[in-house]
């Protein structure tokens, strides 16, 4: 089982992490981001956090501006992003290949 905790305040939650040092990634549509297959995870061991947004208005730029990194998954055609169980798999997996390829 993968442990999980649900918060009401999501920027109480981001400032206890950066508190800790927790490198938190968004998962985000911003221009000008570096995409999920360039992006270098933190190693095996040490630990991260991916947040996801709301399918339709995504993450706000003061939640954004207490992440770590921002992250994008390129998406070819009309739209521009995905489902968002469809991108944290995505993105899950992706930690995953490095850790296991690392």
């Amino acid at each position: 089982a993968i442990p999980w905790e649900h918060h009401g305040d999501i920027k109480q939650l981001l400032q206890g992490m950066r508190e800790q040092q927790l490198p938190v990634i968004a998962l985000e549509t911003v221009q000008d981001q570096r995409t999920l297959h360039t992006f270098q995870f933190p190693a095996v061991g040490t630990g991260c956090a991916l947040l996801v947004g709301n399918e339709r208005h995504g993450l706000e730029p003061d939640v954004l501006g207490l992440c770590t990194h921002i992250v994008c998954i390129p998406c070819f055609g009309v739209k521009n992003s995905l489902n968002v169980g469809s991108a944290f798999s995505i993105a899950a997996y992706e930690v995953v290949r490095q850790w296991n390829c690392g």
